[in-house]
């Protein structure tokens, strides 16, 4: 599995085009990948608490974010570029998530074929979602959401989520983990394992929050149900350890400004159901068979995962604004019992047609697990080899203009660039940008009116002493930007003065920078208790 999730890097690199160099990232969401690159960045430099580096907004390191202050600690350590670092953390999160998932089969005690078929199904968690696309095209009434979440989401999916990004790897690991914990410590009253799955709902919590509202409604349910009057006594082990670690990252949430405005633009809308049942396909069909075939007794066998997927559907359509998380993992519970149900059929099966009918179904199920990767490795190398937002490929040029910010200017140096090129500039050069995260940039629609504004007419000199009002060190210009602005017109250097060329690409800089200012109606107009100053 950590061969088939790096080769596609490996293949992307191979096919760089001459004068350009690989980022070393794969689709879906590369404004994601390129951002926690940017977390990485300042950790190289340092910093133990990051900011959010795709907004203006002044304001104080907040953010602790274990996996990628590791990363930065690397980079610092080895000088690789920060692709790669994040490649190889994500092969060894992929070795440690399927660590934990064969010591938590060999709990649940599934027999040598369900094991196989279990690791299978996993694995490929293979969705419906082609057979959609291929009858329906893009859906139903053109709405993104009612395509099957195996198409377009790395949440339903293990293998996506192995392959992307190391985030998904480690975060799909941590709540596995605590997962199995929570299944032991309450099935056998075991008290180290709830204090250990507490831990491991904990450190969730800092890498990635979104899943703790269900693993502690999990823990609960199943404390009551199995422990009775020993409940309370449990879940004080289980949640005493892990609730300071939820009520910082909860208070941080909600009381810093700049990340409550973070989750008010990052809304996550789930599909629905029927469309979130299609996205799970055959592990779903046979685990709904599973289950009818035999009811009561499969359920009490298996309660945690049965739970998992339930909860996971439930509070996937809840009023959270980020509910389409509560998807990511349901995969692996999924995938097990789809094993365990495939292999109580098998096992029924007798006789001299007991052979024929096994090559049958494997041959039947082979395209139906492995569609949905086909798909996304052709479809992920096409938006790759397109170089997408020019976010997979950096010229020569521009990665040279990123050596001289990362050289010439300090961290917070504001740094003014097209959307897409202001994407890469904290991930490479460390700098500030004024955009170019889709959740990040929180004051994005206030600077969207702003250059509306101010870039009306190009880049001139009213535009240059509008990005001087800003507090704008630098201005780098390529090609997207003169694609989204023009030419720098004469009377623009009289503000900004040229630093640096290299082919298309040029640097402006401002020699005195000055205060930035905010934007009338953005967040820190609205917060002038100066807890977003640094």
């Amino acid at each position: 599995m950590v061969l088939a999730a790096s080769l596609p890097y490996v293949v992307n690199y191979a096919a760089t085009p001459e004068g350009f160099h690989y980022t070393w990232i794969m689709p879906p969401y590369h404004q994601d990948s390129l951002a926690y690159m940017a977390w990485s960045e300042q950790a190289t430099r340092g910093s133990i608490l990051f900011k959010l580096k795709y907004t203006a907004l002044p304001h104080a390191p907040f953010l602790f974010h274990p996996l990628f202050l590791v990363s930065g600690w690397l980079k610092a350590l080895l000088s690789w570029d920060p692709g790669i670092i994040h490649w190889i953390m994500k092969g060894l999160g992929i070795v440690l998530f399927w660590l934990v998932y064969f010591r938590y089969t060999d709990y649940l005690k599934l027999n040598p074929f369900q094991q196989v078929a279990a690791t299978v199904l996993v694995g490929t968690s293979s969705g419906f979602g082609w057979l959609y696309y291929g009858f329906l095209g893009y859906g139903v009434g053109g709405n993104p959401l009612h395509l099957p979440p195996d198409l377009w989401m790395p949440e339903t999916n293990t293998f996506w989520s192995l392959l992307w990004n190391p985030l998904f790897a480690y975060s799909l690991t941590v709540l596995l983990l605590s997962a199995y914990l929570l299944d032991r410590g309450t099935e056998e009253a075991d008290g180290r394992s709830m204090w250990l799955g507490g831990l491991a709902a904990g450190f969730l919590t800092l890498i990635h929050p979104y899943h703790v509202p269900l693993i502690f409604t999990l823990a609960a349910g199943l404390a009551f149900f199995r422990l009775r009057g020993r409940a309370s006594a449990m879940l004080a082990r289980y949640y005493g350890v892990a609730l300071p670690f939820v009520a910082v990252v909860f208070l941080i949430s909600k009381l810093h400004p700049l990340a409550s405005q973070h989750s008010i633009s990052g809304e996550m809308a789930s599909p629905p159901l029927w469309s979130e049942a299609l996205g799970f396909g055959l592990p779903l069909v046979l685990f709904l068979a599973g289950v009818a075939a035999g009811r009561g007794d499969f359920v009490k066998k298996y309660l945690l995962p049965v739970t998992w997927i339930v909860l996971a559907l439930i509070f996937s359509q809840l009023p959270f604004w980020f509910q389409r998380k509560f998807i990511f993992g349901a995969h692996v519970p999924l995938g097990i019992l789809a094993g365990v149900a495939f292999g109580i059929f098998v096992a029924k099966v007798a006789g001299p047609w007991r052979k024929p009918a096994i090559a049958a179904a494997l041959l039947l199920a082979a395209p139906l697990t492995l569609s949905t990767q086909v798909f996304h490795l052709a479809l992920q190398r096409e938006i790759v080899g397109s170089n997408y937002e020019g976010a997979y490929y950096i010229s020569d040029d521009l990665r040279a203009a990123m050596k001289y910010l990362r050289a010439d200017s300090g961290a917070d140096d504001l740094v003014f660039a097209a959307e897409s090129t202001s994407t890469l500039v904290p991930a490479y050069s460390g700098n500030t940008v004024l955009w170019g995260h889709w959740a990040m940039s929180v004051d994005w629609q206030e600077r969207r009116a702003w250059k509306e504004r101010a870039f009306g007419t190009g880049p001139t000199e009213e535009a240059a002493r509008e990005l001087a009002k800003t507090g704008v060190r630098y201005v780098l210009v390529d090609d997207a930007f003169r694609g989204s602005f023009g030419d720098p017109r004469p009377g623009f250097f009289s503000q900004y003065g040229k630093v640096f060329e290299k082919g298309e690409v040029a640097i402006y800089r401002q020699e005195k920078s000055r205060p930035r200012l905010a934007l009338e109606g953005s967040v820190e107009d609205a917060e002038k208790d100066g807890s977003t100053r640094s």
